[in-house]
């Protein structure tokens, strides 16, 4: 039914014969020891299948998310274009061109 892990020890969820609302952790050795080998190897099989079908049909958003983390597929998206910023001026100042040039021009009036 299923599998887990406690102090390093490997234990399975069994469901005892007769009883289908009985089931308890037990470990793998003891299982083995009582002769369950077959059934465990059986398990693990079934669990090895399962988790590559699941692989297998990963939804499209999930697939292109793996790819992406492996390098195996581009972006989903292209980058896009960015225009490159202003540079500052001469003198230091990071305004805008055309914001200079109404600042110029409005001094221009104002002199005149």
């Amino acid at each position: 039914l299923d599998y887990r892990v406690r102090g390093g020890v490997g234990q399975y969820l069994v469901r005892w014969a007769g009883s289908a609302d009985r089931s308890s952790w037990q470990d793998e050795e003891e299982l083995i020891r009582r002769g369950a080998a077959t059934l465990i190897d059986g398990y693990q099989q079934q669990r090895a299948s399962e988790r590559r079908a699941r692989k297998q049909r990963l939804p499209p958003s999930d697939e292109r998310r793996v790819r992406q983390r492996t390098g195996d597929a581009p972006a989903a998206s292209p980058p896009r274009a960015v225009e490159p910023a202003a540079a500052p001026l001469a003198g230091g100042d990071s305004s805008p061109p055309q914001q200079l040039e109404e600042e110029a021009a409005a001094e221009e009036e104002a002199e005149a």
